[in-house]
């Protein structure tokens, strides 16, 4: 079977070639493309390499990240909260459809 040009079994080796550029692929409804090492490892290695670099602004990257993210914390939180409210009136503006489709799937 073909999917996308592409016999199944070069699928993990697109999935990756795509990972690593940095596009999202999803080829299935069940696996989204992600795997959850390989950012992880990508930080590191970019890490890494800014240490052999410039180890002055490496070391200054991973004392300041902690001070960083707990900065931006309470915007994380207040974009949580408005994505909440807008699924709310969006679910809310939705209901009478949803009332009057009756029993038909969508």
């Amino acid at each position: 079977m073909l999917v996308l040009g592409w016999e199944r079994r070069h699928l993990p080796l697109v999935k990756l070639a795509f990972l690593l550029s940095g596009f999202r692929m999803k080829l299935c409804p069940v696996h989204s493309g992600d795997v959850p090492g390989v950012k992880l490892f990508l930080i590191l290695v970019a890490w890494c390499l800014l240490l052999v670099v410039c180890w002055p602004l490496a070391l200054a990257v991973l004392v300041l990240f902690p001070v960083v993210w707990l900065v931006a914390l309470p915007f994380r939180l207040l974009a949580l909260v408005v994505h909440a409210v807008f699924a709310f009136l969006r679910a809310l503006l939705l209901l009478p459809a949803r009332i009057l489709s009756f029993g038909r799937k969508s």
